[in-house]
C-alpha cells in the first residue's frame, strides 16, 4: 500500500507554559500516520529555529520533556513523540 501522509486528527493545549517566563506554550497534538494513531507533544514551531527531536526512553512518554520544552520552544522548533 502506499504510504499515507499525515492528517491532524486533534490538537490539545498541554499545561505549563508559565507567562511572563519568555516561555512558549507546548500543544499536544495527534496525527494518523499509516492507519496508526500518534501524538506528541510540540512547542516553537513559529520560532524560526533548527527542528529538534527530543525522544525519551522504555517506560517513558514525552511527558519527560515537559518542563524544558516551553524554554526550547523559543528557539527550536521543539517536538518530543510519545
Amino acid at each position: 500500500a502506499a504510504p499515507t501522509a499525515p492528517t491532524t486528527a486533534g490538537d490539545r493545549p498541554a499545561p505549563r507554559a508559565r507567562a511572563g517566563s519568555g516561555a512558549v506554550p507546548v500543544v499536544r497534538r495527534e496525527v494518523v500516520l499509516h492507519g496508526q494513531r500518534v501524538t506528541y507533544s510540540e512547542a516553537g514551531a513559529d520560532s524560526g529555529g533548527p527542528v529538534l527531536v527530543l525522544l525519551h526512553g522504555l517506560a517513558s512518554s514525552s511527558q519527560t520533556w515537559q518542563p524544558v520544552m516551553p524554554l526550547l520552544g523559543r528557539v527550536a522548533h521543539v517536538i518530543a513523540p510519545d
